[in-house]
């Protein structure tokens, strides 16, 4: 509906570089600038940075969590024109972590492996860490290691575990 702009390379090049530019030169948070600012609430994951002008967005995380789940309204393509269609559409989804995102953390897993006591070291440091992390992403991330390599995800278990009891036991 209304006047789009033609499909023309040039312009198309355009179109993007212009805003983009802007966006450069404001900083990242160029949406926080009051004659920027969006009229309506969304959810934004900027933070810091130069012209940060309103607080950061409170205690809101810049990130996806798992704890605190953002809700996003669903919309739909506003055109349906063939005439518009790009030959690959954007993507709206995150895909799915398959076998293959593991390889080069397995590759970096069997590099440590080759001098004494590297192994050991990433454990030690990955637990101490986990520790302290709450029970259901503790196992999560055993999950996780585990896809790297069975063994490692098992002796970050083991030493985690080990770490966690006392920690527990002082807070009780």
């Amino acid at each position: 509906p209304g006047v789009e702009p033609s499909a023309d390379p040039v312009l198309q090049s355009r179109l993007f570089s212009y805003p983009d530019t802007h966006r450069h030169r404001l900083g990242v948070n160029y949406q926080q600038i009051p004659v920027n600012a969006p009229l309506h609430a969304f959810n934004p994951f900027q933070r810091d940075g130069a012209m940060a002008v309103n607080g950061n967005y409170g205690a809101n995380p810049n990130y996806p969590s798992s704890y605190r789940t953002l809700t996003y309204k669903q919309h739909s393509p506003i055109t349906s024109d063939p005439h518009q269609k790009w030959s690959a559409q954007a993507v709206l989804h995150l895909n799915e972590v398959v076998a293959d995102d593991y390889v080069q953390a397995k590759g970096l897993w069997d590099v440590l492996g080759r001098t004494e006591g590297q192994q050991a070291n990433f454990i030690g440091n990955v637990s101490g860490h986990l520790s302290a992390a709450r029970e259901d992403t503790r196992q999560r991330t055993y999950e996780m290691f585990e896809r790297v390599d069975k063994g490692l995800g098992d002796a970050i278990r083991a030493a985690t575990e080990k770490n966690a009891a006392p920690a527990k036991e002082s807070r009780l």
